[in-house]
């Protein structure tokens, strides 16, 4: 368990959670996370390192050994945590998106539950 309690900016919450990624990868562990609101962004940049600093040139061998890692997302919040921005860094590093939670209530905060209940009002 990785549990972060506020700070979800920090670089060091950054850098540790690209560690137990690194050293998951390393070891080729299969890896379940499950990733929850603000926490998401810090997941986001932790990936976006992993896609800009590869531990090869070849893109194949980059992300050889992230598949075993699954992420689930529950209640994303913050800048770029769309479903869509998520799915994406998956695919880009190698890792799995086994799914995407949404509060549906939660439309102050998260712009895909907005988006979902304008959808569902038109």
């Amino acid at each position: 368990m990785f549990w972060l309690n506020n700070e979800f900016t920090s670089d060091a919450h950054v850098k540790s959670l690209v560690s137990m990624m690194q050293m998951a990868r390393k070891q080729s562990a299969s890896l379940q996370w499950l990733v929850h609101g603000e926490a998401c962004g810090t997941f986001l940049r932790a990936a976006e390192y992993l896609k800009k600093n590869p531990i090869s040139d070849n893109p194949h061998e980059a992300q050889k050994g992230f598949a075993l890692q699954s992420f689930y997302f529950s209640n994303p919040r913050g800048r770029r945590t769309s479903k869509s921005d998520l799915e994406k860094i998956c695919k880009d590093v190698g890792l799995t998106c086994e799914g995407i939670n949404l509060n549906k209530n939660d439309i102050f905060k998260n712009s895909d539950s907005r988006k979902s209940l304008v959808m569902e009002l038109s």
